[in-house]
């Protein structure tokens, strides 16, 4: 792997910059509403995703079923990506995430995620939420220089998921972009 120094020190300073914003460092001018009294019901409100889906963590050992289920639905959401690349999840997980935002996603209180690969967060990063109610769970992927859509979100939450996850429609441009870097990177 042979990286010149100017483009590890750019690609650096894009990680930076994406988890400095998906941390919530970053101000929000038009983020979908946040519903206080969902925010307040919705068991994982401020988790992160680690936590969420793992029933050995603090959250986990508290809400055990909860985290079953979140768990079970994240398993199910990226079993596609597990049989195309064994550590998918360990890859994307690997870098920055947010904790849990509370938003009314189609009527109901949902939970919204946004994490990446460390140290790739411009090149590979996925948002994905989840509504405990109904147990589903949806996601918007951009890996290997590709926008994958993960179960069957709604027109409506794929736009909470762009907008939290600050996942733009890509463009030609956009994908040029990301070959071009990605073949720095081999």
């Amino acid at each position: 792997m042979s990286i010149n120094r100017n483009h590890w020190l750019k690609s650096a300073l894009l990680s930076i910059t994406l988890a400095a914003a998906i941390s919530g460092c970053e101000a929000k001018t038009d983020a979908p509403a946040t519903n206080g009294a969902a925010a307040s019901a919705n068991v994982f409100a401020g988790t992160y995703l680690f936590d969420a889906r793992n029933t050995h963590s603090d959250f986990g050992k508290a809400h055990p079923q909860d985290a079953k289920r979140f768990g079970a639905a994240f398993n199910a959401l990226l079993a596609g990506q597990v049989k195309k690349e064994r550590t998918f999840i360990s890859r994307i997980t690997s870098g920055p995430s947010t904790q849990g935002e509370v938003l009314d996603i189609d009527g109901q209180s949902s939970v919204v995620h946004v994490t990446c690969q460390a140290h790739r967060c411009d090149l590979e990063r996925m948002g994905l939420y989840y509504t405990p109610g109904s147990n589903k769970m949806g996601a918007i992927l951009w890996s290997h220089c590709e926008e994958t859509i993960l179960g069957n979100p709604s027109g409506t939450a794929l736009a909470a998921l762009r907008q939290v996850a600050k996942m733009p429609v890509p463009t030609a441009e956009d994908t040029a972009r990301c070959k071009k870097v990605s073949a720095d990177y081999e």
